[in-house]
């Protein structure tokens, strides 16, 4: 029989492995940059360019992390 973690452990677990930071920084800047435009702010190219650099990485890890638990599961699933 098998347990599901609790809350506190799974909100540990994804600050260890930094998702929650990257979800939050991206999410802050992708606001920043939608508030300036609507508000008719200039919105500078260095922080859109800044942004797109954060934007890629945090999907290509939610990416990257996806494909690791599709052969972690698939390794598990050989071995039962």
């Amino acid at each position: 029989m098998t347990t599901e973690p609790s809350i506190g452990h799974v909100i540990l677990d994804l600050l260890e492995r930094s998702v929650l930071v990257q979800s939050f920084l991206t999410l802050m800047l992708m606001a920043s940059i939608v508030y300036m435009w609507v508000s008719g702010r200039q919105v500078p190219s260095d922080l859109t360019q800044f942004t797109s650099i954060v934007l890629a990485f945090w999907m290509g890890s939610k990416a990257q992390n996806e494909a690791n638990r599709a052969v972690i599961a698939r390794y598990q699933n050989r071995e039962e």
